[in-house]
């Protein structure tokens, strides 16, 4: 009878799972622009915000109550990060779902209703809460810190989760696919501040490195050199990337890579010639931190992935 009667809850709890796991993609849905009422009449993107936000709100979920009054006067800043927060909000709760269910296969549509309010998320929340942590006064500093380092943590842990059991899943592949990238420039503005300024500095540098490991040589430097290009990032972060860069670009492959990244590239032109150039002085110029003899292998390693093709 006891094992009968476990049997049963088991079922009963897995079909609970299963409904607000079908909700919380209406949720997506609604969110993407997929799902939910449209309308027509709306014809600013903060009408659309609105009606989107109103529409969950109206789909009664935990966490993501949204009253109408509060949104009454938000401009079009606010809406886009209260709806980056709403999304991170429905990929936490999927995560947690898709994790504890067995049949976890999901339609094309539902992979695309993710996909969208995970970019959601990088757009209208990480991207511009490391802008304003980057850019933030003296008064507002600590506070920007704070921010940015739970949205960055929540998002970690969607692709590393902390419980041995969990497998990636479905968010973790979206993240690391199309939005390791994205990714980066959060994770370099906090892992390698000074010392003593960032309590979590140690995890977010080792999930850096892990996130990078996920990626084949040439695919981490690319991601490097990407990340690099963001004109807004401190120069802690720059000279971390710089130096994680030429240490792979001092593995074994590591020139070649870096050339075929450069090759396969398709900017053309004068862009294509101010790359060139970024190699060039990065590969005669070892970023601090590495000894100066090993500056060598730079021009060794150069001439002999170079000149056979000659």
């Amino acid at each position: 009878m006891t094992t009968s009667t476990s049997a049963i809850s088991f079922t009963e709890d897995n079909q609970i799972l299963r409904d607000k796991r079908k909700r919380l993609l209406g949720v997506a849905r609604v969110l993407s622009g997929n799902g939910g009422v449209q309308n027509p009449t709306s014809k600013s993107l903060e009408d659309v915000l609105k009606s989107r936000l109103v529409q969950v709100d109206d789909l009664d979920i935990a966490d993501l109550a949204i009253p109408k009054e509060c949104l009454d006067g938000k401009d079009l800043q606010a809406l886009e990060h209260l709806t980056g927060n709403v999304a991170l909000i429905v990929l936490q709760q999927f995560h947690s779902i898709q994790a504890s269910l067995e049949d976890g296969e999901l339609s094309t549509s539902d992979h695309s209703a993710l996909r969208t309010i995970t970019s959601l998320v990088f757009r209208w929340k990480l991207s511009k809460e490391t802008k304003g942590f980057n850019t933030a006064s003296k008064g507002t500093a600590l506070e920007s810190l704070k921010v940015l380092s739970l949205s960055t943590k929540q998002l970690l842990s969607l692709v590393f989760p902390d419980v041995q059991s969990q497998k990636g899943g479905p968010i973790s592949a979206i993240i690391l696919n199309h939005h390791a990238v994205d990714m980066l420039p959060a994770l370099f503005s906090l892992g390698w501040l000074p010392p003593g300024q960032y309590e979590d500095g140690a995890y977010i540098r080792a999930s850096t490195l892990k996130l990078l490991a996920s990626f084949r040589l040439g695919e981490s430097m690319e991601l490097l050199s990407a990340t690099l290009q963001d004109g807004g990032l401190p120069k802690t972060a720059t000279n971390a990337i710089r130096y994680l860069l030429a240490r792979r670009i001092l593995q074994p492959n590591g020139i070649s890579s870096l050339l075929s990244m450069i090759i396969s590239s398709e900017d053309h032109g004068s862009d294509l010639l101010d790359r060139y150039e970024q190699i060039t002085k990065l590969l005669s110029t070892p970023p601090r931190g590495i000894a100066t003899d090993v500056s060598g292998s730079f021009t060794q390693s150069w001439t002999q992935t170079v000149e056979p093709a000659a």
